[in-house]
């Protein structure tokens, strides 16, 4: 894992949320004082079961790897299973990418021993899930408030179907990816030549091979996977899970708030919310998000109060998120590391 390059992203990550923050508080005429004063204002209780929602998308996240990683027999703890969803939520939130969580993610797998090539396959069929689950979301959603969408801005609109695609699209290419092991290959053979011709690598025939033994292991593992319904199924439901945490929190900051009537419409929103989200490749979505968020809520609630819930929402669901996920992957780091010097030390005596 390149520490200077996520370290670079982590600053323009910062960098784009005060922009963010900036942005929303001087459009609403909102300031640090009545932020504050809306959240002495809120009903701790619902802050608390909001702040239990937002744990559980990090969690819910590692127990769908710890799944699959289970089933293709290389069995981890819980805590092995928090770093996993911490560090994948964290780096998602920090690159311009949906999926830039993945090779953190993969790399704390890896660190615990399991073949880069099952890393591979597990963190693939779980993006496949993942999708899947925003899928279901949505077509839920589209089925019990159809109308909802045709209140939302035509430019919020286009980025909800936009992200839609998105999704669709990538999913298309998660499951290329996890059963055509010859395109796999085809790739590999294409970046080495790229490689070569660069003067970057010196010895392709040895990368060749490793690319061989690494796409057998990849092979084997997808088989063992193909076959173990009750594993896609888990999987499946805990991404489910995962997302429902997630756009819950809006539903108990709305609560919160004094809120109590229209709560179906809070939350269908903020599925259209998830959709468009994927539309373009910005850090953690931020501002497109927002800019959802405040469309959405505006049609339901005051100016104030859509302002009030989305700046305590998005505060817990992603700044509040991503600083507890930074943390975790601190801690898991200098785990896994003092854990491989210790054994480094052993084996020298």
């Amino acid at each position: 894992m390149n520490i200077k390059k996520k370290g670079l992203w982590t600053l323009v990550a910062c960098a784009l949320a005060a922009l963010t923050i900036f942005t929303i508080m001087k459009g609403s005429g909102m300031t640090v004082a009545d932020f504050l004063d809306a959240w002495g204002r809120a009903d701790k209780r619902w802050l608390a079961v909001a702040f239990l929602c937002m744990l559980g998308f990090i969690g819910f996240e590692g127990m769908a790897v710890r799944s699959i990683l289970k089933i293709s027999g290389y069995p981890r703890r819980h805590r092995q299973g928090v770093l996993y969803g911490a560090a994948d939520v964290y780096f998602s939130a920090i690159t311009p990418s949906a999926t830039g969580g993945q090779p953190a993610c993969a790399y704390f797998i890896i660190r615990d021993g399991t073949p880069a090539a099952v890393a591979t396959a597990v963190l693939l069929l779980n993006l496949i899930m993942y999708n899947a689950a925003i899928i279901t979301l949505g077509l839920i959603t589209l089925l019990i408030r159809p109308g909802l969408f045709l209140h939302f801005q035509p430019i919020c609109k286009i980025l909800i179907g936009v992200g839609a695609l998105v999704i669709l699209l990538l999913t298309g290419v998660f499951v290329l990816l996890l059963w055509k092991q010859q395109l796999m290959a085809h790739i590999a053979e294409q970046l080495i030549r790229l490689l070569q011709r660069m003067h970057i690598l010196k010895r392709p025939e040895r990368a060749r091979e490793k690319v061989r033994r690494t796409l057998e292991e990849y092979k084997s593992c997808v088989s063992i996977l193909a076959g173990r319904k009750k594993m896609w199924l888990e999987a499946y439901l805990f991404n489910v899970l995962q997302r429902t945490s997630q756009i819950l929190v809006s539903g108990c900051v709305y609560f919160a708030m004094g809120g109590r009537h229209g709560i179906v419409n809070i939350l269908a929103t903020q599925c259209y919310v998830t959709l468009g989200a994927n539309c373009v490749p910005i850090p953690g979505a931020m501002g497109v998000t927002d800019y959802l968020m405040l469309d959405g809520y505006m049609n339901l609630l005051s100016r104030e109060a859509a302002f009030e819930v989305q700046m305590l929402s998005r505060t817990i669901s992603f700044y509040i998120c991503i600083a507890i996920s930074g943390l975790i992957v601190l801690a898991g780091w200098i785990w896994q590391h003092k854990k491989r010097y210790g054994k480094k030390q052993r084996k020298t005596v």
